[in-house]
């Protein structure tokens, strides 16, 4: 165990004695960055201090097969992710991720079936794995409309069908 830790463990300790039904950590401390790799090695403490309750680790998952690294490796019962996710939705699909085009146009229908905020669309394909310095990643900033959104996308077809349906309804 490092000499760093024991604080954590300690915190540990008291949180789990309060009868929590499952504890997640953030592999990172809270000075650290995402560029900087997340500390699956000081999770193996954690894990074996509450050996009664499921911990689950968050830090560096963006694909399918790294879960089982990390669960290998820290011994944790599961893993949550949130950049991983952001990047691409389809990183826990057994047979690989799809292409972030795909999925993105996917979110896009699925955003105008639910009557989603245009601003909440626009902000989650901002966060997915597009380069920032293409002349696409540009026009996706400057789009106001789900217009631009399937015109840039290549679903103006779907906005003119699925507008014709909801104004129709």
């Amino acid at each position: 165990m490092l000499l760093e830790q024991e604080p954590t463990l300690e915190l540990v300790h008291r949180i789990a004695s309060t009868g929590i039904q499952a504890l997640t950590v953030h592999c990172r401390t809270k000075d650290m960055r995402p560029r900087e790799p997340a500390m699956w090695h000081r999770l193996n403490d954690i894990v074996n201090l509450v050996t009664n309750i499921p911990v689950t680790l968050n830090g560096d998952i963006f694909a399918y097969e790294t879960r089982a690294k990390a669960i290998a490796a820290t011994g944790c019962s599961s893993v949550m992710t949130a950049r991983g996710a952001q990047e691409n939705a389809s990183l826990f699909r057994k047979d690989g991720k799809l292409e972030v085009m795909e999925v993105a146009k996917a979110y896009i229908k699925k955003a105008i079936e639910v009557n989603n905020s245009i601003p909440n669309t626009k902000y989650t394909l901002m966060q997915m794995g597009f380069e920032t310095r293409t002349e696409a990643y540009q026009r996706l900033t400057r789009a106001k409309t789900y217009k631009d959104l399937c015109e840039l996308f290549g679903l103006a077809d779907y906005y003119q069908d699925e507008a014709v349906r909801i104004f129709e309804a």
